[in-house]
């Protein structure tokens, strides 16, 4: 067993990262194993998004942005919009490489709902 696949097994959710740069052969070969955990919604395929440059992070930033008023619209107030929003711009401005995973499955079903 490999020391990646022994991380892997062994892995739980920790609250702080380590700002090391990670191998882009790392990142490659985690996502590959991946592909075969089960996972709880069943939608097929799934694409990984690794964000690793400044410009990359700033589109994400404005994408976060658009994502809270386009889901909260007017649903909560303007205040909490804006705590929500520097919440989760922070939160991205911590993460190294930030990394985001979608499945065009998954958007149709909500589409139909």
């Amino acid at each position: 067993m490999t020391e990646t696949t022994k991380a892997i097994l062994a892995r739980r959710s920790i609250k702080r990262a380590s700002s090391a740069p990670i191998e882009r052969a790392k990142i490659d070969l985690l996502l590959e194993q991946a592909a075969y955990a089960p996972f709880h919604s069943k939608q097929e395929p799934w694409n990984a998004y690794i964000i690793g440059s400044k410009s990359g992070k700033e589109k994400l930033l404005q994408a976060i942005g658009k994502s809270i008023e386009a889901t909260q619209g007017d649903t909560i107030a303007a205040e909490k919009k804006q705590e929500l929003l520097e919440k989760k711009q922070t939160k991205t401005r911590k993460t190294p490489l930030p990394h985001y995973y979608y499945s065009k499955a998954s958007r149709r079903r909500k589409e139909r709902l």
